[in-house]
Order: C-alpha cells, then structure tokens, then sequence
C-alpha cells in the first residue's frame, strides 16, 4: 500500500523510507502550525496529530496495512481535516491540481524511460537521470511537502545550469543530445509555471536556461 501510494516499486526500500521520513517530518510541522494559532483549543486539535504519530512510530513495511489503518479511525480523520482547514487559512499558497501533478510526472517517467537507452554522453546522460529523479520525488511527495519541495528542486537546477552552464550549451550542439535538452527544460519551465502560480511568483530558472540552450522545439 506505501508504494501503490507513493507510486514507488515495492523492492525500492530506500524510496519508502523516505516517503515515510517526509510524513514524519510533516507530522511535526502540522503540530507546530496548529501549537502557533490563536482563539483555538489547540490541545483539541492536537488530539489527530498525536494519534498520526503513534500510527508512523509503529510503522512496519512487512506487517499488514490494517495495522496501520485501524490507527487512523474516522474520529480522527474528522479531526485532521478541521486541523488542515483551520492551518490552510493562514497560507497564501494555492494548491496545484492534482491531474497538473500527474501529467507531468508522466512526462517525467517517459523521458527517464527513454534516456536509459538514448545514445548520449555519458555526462550528459547521468545529470538529466539524476535531475529527472529529483523532479519526480518532488512530484510524488508534493502530497506531503507541497510546493516546498518542488522549488528545492527548481533552485537545484537554476544553480546547476548557471555552474554548469557552458558545458551543457557545448553538448547542445549535438542534435540528439539538444532534443533531450529541451524535453528536459520544457518539463522544468512546466514545474516553474506550477509553483510560479501557486505563490504568485515571477518565474526564474526559464530565464536561466534560454541563456545556455539554443531555441527549438
């Protein structure tokens, strides 16, 4: 149920984990938004949170997921949504569609697919897997972290592009290598657009990357 979830292969243990650890660390920062509200019986509101902790405290990927879920009763679902109401009033972040979501990650999952056997520099070929990975657990965990996460993954690249910038302008010269470039760039300015709208924001790592990659399709 983990990887049916966080659409991660049940054999990718680490992945999992990882997974998990992001709903711990979201756990803790849910009891520090609702400890911070004021007018509120917060020691109400945190009645869910403490039962969520339990529940990923005694978290076992090899028991069965009834063990988890009878932790998760319909009292304290009711009591999570009131909490995620009462914390979503105090952001001024819009949520991005969840088709928006899953649309690019496709995208993604079809490029990573290609790349293991497209004939490209090695260089080349080993940043944009490991890009493109970064991107999808962004996406898959956006879930959890929001859109936190995915401008980690947009500052990353930005700095990436800037260091190195003239090395993968050089590689762009070859044709296969420039059709990747620009699949890849078109998923990166898509993951710009969503957070952009988000937050309001101007966006910044497009600019970034039209200065080192030729214009194309």
């Amino acid at each position: 149920m983990w990887a049916e979830t966080f659409r991660i292969r049940v054999t990718d243990i680490g992945a999992l984990l990882a997974a998990i650890a992001a709903l711990i660390e979201l756990t803790a920062k849910a009891k520090d938004e609702i400890q911070g509200l004021d007018g509120v019986d917060t020691s109400l509101m945190l009645q869910p949170i403490a039962q969520v902790e339990a529940a990923l405290s005694r978290t076992n990927l090899e028991a069965n997921w009834d063990n988890f879920k009878s932790s998760l009763d319909d009292k304290t679902m009711y009591g999570l949504r009131l909490c995620a109401d009462m914390t979503a009033r105090r952001s001024a972040v819009r949520s991005i569609d969840h088709k928006e979501i899953e649309t690019l990650l496709e995208a993604v999952e079809t490029l990573q697919g290609e790349l293991l056997e497209a004939q490209l520099p090695a260089d080349l070929k080993e940043y944009l897997s490991a890009e493109l990975a970064k991107i999808r657990e962004a996406l898959i965990l956006y879930r959890i972290r929001g859109t936190a996460g995915l401008e980690n993954v947009l500052r990353r690249i930005a700095g990436g592009w800037l260091y190195e910038g003239s090395q993968l302008k050089q590689v762009a010269s070859d044709t296969l290598a420039q059709n990747y470039l620009h699949r890849f760039s078109r998923i990166v300015i898509s993951l710009e657009k969503m957070v952009s709208i988000a937050k309001g924001l101007k966006e910044l790592v497009a600019p970034v990357i039209a200065k080192f990659l030729p214009s194309g399709d």
